[in-house]
């Protein structure tokens, strides 16, 4: 029969464990993949801004010099503060579903005419007929094509709502996996035994059994470097791809490692409440375990 409830003990843990584990994974989805904030932080940190402003102005450069433009005088036609402001808008407009208006044309026209001008001044032309007007035009026009083709990535804008499709469902899952597993937890610390460190110490078993699930893969895959092997031809979206992922590894990571420590602390606790029952005399142990049974 103890063997039986001993067992029985051992399955509650896990599931009550099991739980716990769960009901963390789903709050750090809702806190990472399903919110926008950490995409953008993503974002900034890769350096894809840096990088797609640079491709931006070399794929400006390359139609400068089909046009017989200078291409060393168009590396920065494009700025980095309006694909900032671009690159951010994108991303909140594709995780709550608002249309997404482009802007920064107006600056980048006039940069380019600017240029253009210079350019002709110093070479002498005149740009003001319609037959030289029409391939600046032109040109103007493909430039600005080619910057709205870095700025609304059709991946993204796919990925953002497949996964908040799935929003409503998983704030459900999370409130039940929460209750039960707030349940399963008092149950576990009500049935582990009469002693107060008894119940402490299940405390603390549960707090690092959580932590083992949430750090152990995670931090298998980080240091496997799976992330890195990813197959991604852009390099700015590699970078961005890579540091998104691990920071959403790295998050299962150190939430694993807080509830260790937590689990630690707990135990020391524990083991103090151990010692302090132990040192009581012998006769308020058994009035204790008298007051226990008939409780």
């Amino acid at each position: 029969m103890r063997k039986i409830k001993l067992v029985a003990s051992y399955i509650l843990t896990f599931i009550t464990i099991l739980f716990f584990f769960m009901g963390v994974s789903l709050g750090v989805l809702t806190q990472t993949l399903l919110n926008q904030n950490f995409m953008i932080s993503a974002i900034d940190t890769s350096g894809y801004i840096e990088t797609i402003t640079r491709e931006i102005n070399e794929e400006i450069a390359d139609l400068a010099r089909a046009s017989n433009l200078p291409p060393e005088r168009l590396t920065s036609a494009v700025s980095e503060s309006v694909v900032e402001d671009n690159v951010h808008a994108f991303i909140r407009a594709i995780y709550t579903d608002v249309p997404f208006t482009l802007s920064g044309q107006a600056e980048i026209t006039h940069n380019l005419e600017t240029i253009i001008t210079q350019v002709a001044d110093e070479r002498g032309l005149d740009i003001s007929t319609h037959e030289a007007q029409e391939p600046i035009q032109r040109f103007i026009q493909e430039s600005l094509i080619r910057y709205e083709r870095y700025i609304e990535i059709p991946i993204l804008l796919t990925y953002a709502r497949q996964i908040m499709s799935f929003k409503g469902t998983l704030t459900i899952i999370l409130v039940m996996v929460g209750v039960f597993g707030l349940i399963l937890a008092i149950g576990s610390i009500l049935t582990s035994g009469r002693w107060r460190h008894v119940k402490i110490r299940m405390v603390s078993t549960i707090f690092g059994g959580t932590g083992l699930m949430l750090a152990t893969l995670p931090l298998y895959l980080q240091m496997s470097g799976y992330v890195e092997r990813l197959g991604v031809r852009s390099s700015s979206l590699y970078d961005f791809i890579v540091v998104y992922i691990s920071s959403f590894i790295r998050t299962f990571i150190s939430l694993g490692f807080v509830f260790l420590a937590i689990a630690l602390m707990i135990f020391f606790l524990s083991e103090h409440t151990r010692k302090r029952v132990a040192k009581k005399p012998k006769i308020m142990i058994e009035r204790q375990a008298e007051y226990g049974r008939n409780y």
